[in-house]
Protein backbone atom coordinates (compact mmCIF):
# COMPACT_ATOMS: atom_id res chain seq x y z
CA UNK A 1 0.00 0.00 0.00
CA UNK A 2 1.58 3.45 -1.12
CA UNK A 3 1.16 4.79 2.17
CA UNK A 4 4.95 6.63 2.42
CA UNK A 5 3.99 10.15 2.54
CA UNK A 6 6.48 10.13 -0.90
CA UNK A 7 3.67 12.50 -2.37
CA UNK A 8 4.30 15.23 0.18
CA UNK A 9 6.95 18.32 0.18
CA UNK A 10 10.24 17.74 1.72
CA UNK A 11 11.59 20.42 4.24
CA UNK A 12 12.91 23.41 2.48
CA UNK A 13 14.37 26.80 3.80
CA UNK A 14 13.74 30.08 2.10
CA UNK A 15 15.69 33.45 1.41
CA UNK A 16 14.76 36.45 3.45
CA UNK A 17 16.68 39.96 3.28
CA UNK A 18 19.48 38.69 1.66
CA UNK A 19 20.11 35.94 4.71
CA UNK A 20 19.41 32.08 4.51
CA UNK A 21 16.73 32.26 7.00
CA UNK A 22 14.79 28.43 7.58
CA UNK A 23 11.16 28.97 9.15
CA UNK A 24 10.50 28.33 12.00
CA UNK A 25 7.84 25.61 13.07
CA UNK A 26 6.55 25.34 16.64
CA UNK A 27 7.13 21.48 17.90
CA UNK A 28 2.99 21.51 18.84
CA UNK A 29 2.39 22.54 15.34
CA UNK A 30 4.87 20.31 13.71
CA UNK A 31 3.41 17.43 15.70
CA UNK A 32 -0.26 18.15 14.72
CA UNK A 33 0.57 18.41 11.11
CA UNK A 34 2.61 14.85 11.12
CA UNK A 35 -1.06 13.84 12.39
CA UNK A 36 -2.82 15.83 9.92
CA UNK A 37 -0.69 14.21 7.03
CA UNK A 38 -1.10 10.99 8.02
CA UNK A 39 -4.79 11.48 8.05
CA UNK A 40 -4.48 13.13 4.77
CA UNK A 41 -2.17 10.14 3.37
CA UNK A 42 -4.95 7.88 4.02
CA UNK A 43 -8.20 10.02 2.46
CA UNK A 44 -5.68 10.25 -0.61
CA UNK A 45 -5.67 6.34 -0.63
CA UNK A 46 -9.04 5.67 0.23
CA UNK A 47 -10.27 7.99 -2.41
CA UNK A 48 -8.56 6.53 -5.45
CA UNK A 49 -11.45 7.11 -7.16
CA UNK A 50 -11.97 11.17 -5.97
CA UNK A 51 -15.02 10.86 -5.10
CA UNK A 52 -14.90 13.67 -2.48
CA UNK A 53 -16.02 16.42 -3.61
CA UNK A 54 -13.76 18.92 -5.45
CA UNK A 55 -11.27 15.94 -4.92
CA UNK A 56 -11.04 16.16 -8.75
CA UNK A 57 -9.66 19.25 -8.78
CA UNK A 58 -6.46 19.29 -6.36
CA UNK A 59 -6.33 15.07 -6.74
CA UNK A 60 -5.22 15.49 -3.00
CA UNK A 61 -1.59 16.64 -4.66
CA UNK A 62 0.39 19.23 -2.63
CA UNK A 63 2.50 22.15 -3.47
CA UNK A 64 5.54 23.34 -1.58
CA UNK A 65 5.70 26.59 -0.80
CA UNK A 66 8.54 28.58 -0.38
CA UNK A 67 9.40 30.82 3.05
CA UNK A 68 9.91 33.92 0.21
CA UNK A 69 6.65 32.78 -1.22
CA UNK A 70 4.86 33.39 2.65
CA UNK A 71 6.92 36.46 3.53
CA UNK A 72 5.83 38.05 -0.17
CA UNK A 73 2.33 36.78 0.93
CA UNK A 74 2.53 38.30 5.05
CA UNK A 75 4.43 41.75 2.79
CA UNK A 76 1.00 42.30 1.34
CA UNK A 77 -1.23 41.88 4.36
CA UNK A 78 1.04 43.79 6.43
CA UNK A 79 0.51 41.25 8.98
CA UNK A 80 2.33 37.74 10.20
CA UNK A 81 -0.36 34.83 8.52
CA UNK A 82 -2.20 33.07 12.00
CA UNK A 83 0.49 30.59 13.21
CA UNK A 84 -1.67 27.41 12.28
CA UNK A 85 -1.63 28.40 8.72
CA UNK A 86 1.53 29.91 8.03
CA UNK A 87 3.06 26.30 9.67
CA UNK A 88 0.93 24.63 7.03
CA UNK A 89 1.73 26.29 4.13
CA UNK A 90 5.67 25.76 5.03
CA UNK A 91 5.74 21.90 6.23
CA UNK A 92 2.82 20.85 3.79
CA UNK A 93 2.35 23.57 1.07
CA UNK A 94 -0.68 24.32 -1.28
CA UNK A 95 -2.85 22.56 -3.10
CA UNK A 96 -4.95 19.52 -0.96
CA UNK A 97 -7.21 20.28 1.13
CA UNK A 98 -11.12 21.28 1.51
CA UNK A 99 -13.47 21.77 -1.52
CA UNK A 100 -11.52 22.39 -4.06
CA UNK A 101 -8.24 23.37 -2.09
CA UNK A 102 -5.74 25.34 -1.08
CA UNK A 103 -4.60 28.69 -2.36
CA UNK A 104 -0.88 29.15 -3.65
CA UNK A 105 0.09 32.67 -1.67
CA UNK A 106 0.09 34.28 -5.11
CA UNK A 107 -3.84 33.32 -5.65
CA UNK A 108 -4.57 34.46 -2.03
CA UNK A 109 -2.74 37.95 -3.12
CA UNK A 110 -4.67 37.96 -5.88
CA UNK A 111 -8.00 37.39 -4.44
CA UNK A 112 -6.71 40.70 -2.20
CA UNK A 113 -6.97 42.48 -5.00
CA UNK A 114 -10.53 41.30 -6.60
CA UNK A 115 -12.00 41.66 -3.30
CA UNK A 116 -10.83 45.10 -2.87
CA UNK A 117 -12.11 46.29 -5.83
CA UNK A 118 -15.26 44.68 -5.30
CA UNK A 119 -15.94 45.68 -2.07
CA UNK A 120 -14.67 49.49 -2.63
CA UNK A 121 -11.89 49.64 0.23
CA UNK A 122 -9.31 47.77 1.21
CA UNK A 123 -10.70 44.59 2.77
CA UNK A 124 -7.49 43.84 5.14
CA UNK A 125 -7.58 46.93 7.47
CA UNK A 126 -7.72 46.22 11.09
CA UNK A 127 -11.42 44.72 12.41
CA UNK A 128 -12.46 41.33 11.64
CA UNK A 129 -15.23 39.21 13.08
CA UNK A 130 -16.33 40.21 16.63
CA UNK A 131 -16.26 36.87 19.14
CA UNK A 132 -19.80 39.02 20.01
CA UNK A 133 -20.85 38.28 16.21
CA UNK A 134 -19.98 34.59 16.27
CA UNK A 135 -21.86 34.33 19.68
CA UNK A 136 -24.91 36.33 18.15
CA UNK A 137 -25.01 34.01 14.87
CA UNK A 138 -25.03 30.66 17.28
CA UNK A 139 -27.80 31.86 19.82
CA UNK A 140 -29.99 33.22 16.86
CA UNK A 141 -28.96 29.75 14.64
CA UNK A 142 -27.26 31.03 12.40
CA UNK A 143 -30.05 33.54 11.51
CA UNK A 144 -30.89 37.18 12.10
CA UNK A 145 -33.52 38.71 13.31
CA UNK A 146 -34.89 39.35 9.94
CA UNK A 147 -34.45 35.74 8.79
CA UNK A 148 -31.54 36.22 6.96
CA UNK A 149 -29.34 33.10 6.87
CA UNK A 150 -25.81 34.56 7.56
CA UNK A 151 -26.18 37.36 9.36
CA UNK A 152 -21.97 38.21 9.88
CA UNK A 153 -21.94 40.16 6.61
CA UNK A 154 -20.41 42.59 4.57
CA UNK A 155 -18.73 45.15 7.23
CA UNK A 156 -16.40 42.33 8.76
CA UNK A 157 -14.73 41.95 5.35
CA UNK A 158 -11.49 43.61 7.15
CA UNK A 159 -9.01 41.48 8.60
CA UNK A 160 -9.78 38.37 6.21
CA UNK A 161 -8.26 36.35 3.36
CA UNK A 162 -9.21 33.89 0.81
CA UNK A 163 -7.46 30.76 0.70
CA UNK A 164 -9.76 28.53 -1.47
CA UNK A 165 -12.79 27.90 -3.37
CA UNK A 166 -15.95 25.98 -2.57
CA UNK A 167 -17.87 26.04 -5.48
CA UNK A 168 -20.46 28.78 -7.10
CA UNK A 169 -20.18 32.08 -5.49
CA UNK A 170 -18.70 30.69 -2.29
CA UNK A 171 -15.35 30.59 -0.52
CA UNK A 172 -13.15 29.26 2.61
CA UNK A 173 -11.98 32.51 4.41
CA UNK A 174 -9.38 32.78 6.98
CA UNK A 175 -9.72 35.71 9.49
CA UNK A 176 -6.11 37.60 9.86
CA UNK A 177 -7.11 40.16 12.32
CA UNK A 178 -9.15 40.60 15.13
CA UNK A 179 -10.51 38.86 18.31
CA UNK A 180 -11.42 35.49 15.35
CA UNK A 181 -7.68 36.01 14.41
CA UNK A 182 -6.73 31.97 12.90
CA UNK A 183 -10.41 30.98 12.78
CA UNK A 184 -12.11 29.57 9.02
CA UNK A 185 -15.23 30.88 7.95
CA UNK A 186 -17.35 30.67 4.39
CA UNK A 187 -17.79 33.76 2.28
CA UNK A 188 -20.47 33.90 -0.35
CA UNK A 189 -20.12 37.50 -2.57
CA UNK A 190 -22.40 38.24 -5.68
CA UNK A 191 -25.14 36.10 -4.07
CA UNK A 192 -27.61 38.33 -4.99
CA UNK A 193 -31.30 37.24 -5.94
CA UNK A 194 -30.71 34.29 -3.46
CA UNK A 195 -33.50 34.87 -0.70
CA UNK A 196 -31.75 32.54 1.96
CA UNK A 197 -28.29 34.54 2.24
CA UNK A 198 -27.28 38.13 2.51
CA UNK A 199 -25.41 39.36 -1.38
CA UNK A 200 -22.21 39.31 0.93
CA UNK A 201 -21.89 37.16 4.03
CA UNK A 202 -19.89 34.82 6.32
CA UNK A 203 -20.56 32.45 8.35
CA UNK A 204 -18.55 30.00 10.89
CA UNK A 205 -17.35 26.96 8.35
CA UNK A 206 -17.85 23.76 10.29
CA UNK A 207 -17.46 20.21 8.88
CA UNK A 208 -18.29 18.58 11.95
CA UNK A 209 -21.82 18.45 13.89
CA UNK A 210 -19.83 17.71 16.96
CA UNK A 211 -17.83 21.02 16.77
CA UNK A 212 -20.86 22.78 15.44
CA UNK A 213 -22.52 21.99 18.50
CA UNK A 214 -19.68 24.03 20.59
CA UNK A 215 -20.97 26.96 18.69
CA UNK A 216 -17.61 28.50 17.89
CA UNK A 217 -15.84 28.84 15.31
CA UNK A 218 -12.66 26.72 14.51
CA UNK A 219 -9.15 26.87 14.13
CA UNK A 220 -7.10 25.74 10.75
CA UNK A 221 -6.36 22.79 11.83
CA UNK A 222 -9.55 21.93 13.36
CA UNK A 223 -11.02 22.49 10.25
CA UNK A 224 -8.70 20.57 8.19
CA UNK A 225 -9.14 17.75 10.35
CA UNK A 226 -12.80 17.30 10.70
CA UNK A 227 -12.91 17.84 6.17
CA UNK A 228 -10.31 14.53 6.32
CA UNK A 229 -12.65 12.99 8.83
CA UNK A 230 -15.90 13.94 7.28
CA UNK A 231 -14.43 12.92 3.97
CA UNK A 232 -13.30 9.61 4.98
CA UNK A 233 -16.42 8.59 6.62
CA UNK A 234 -18.90 9.72 3.57
CA UNK A 235 -16.58 7.77 1.21
CA UNK A 236 -17.62 4.15 0.59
Amino acid sequence: MDDDRGWLPSSHCGRAGGLLDCYPVDKASSSVIAKLTRKLTLLRIHDRGLKVFGADAHGYEVVPVSLDDVLALEGEVEVKLPNEFRAWLLEVGCGAGPYYGLYSPSQITSAIGERSVGHGGDVLSAGGIKSRDVERYFAQGGRSTSGTRYPITTDSLSGSILIGHQGCTAHSCLLIAGEQAGTMFGESEDAVGEPWMAATALWPDHFSYKRRMENRSVSFFEWMEDWIDNAMDETP
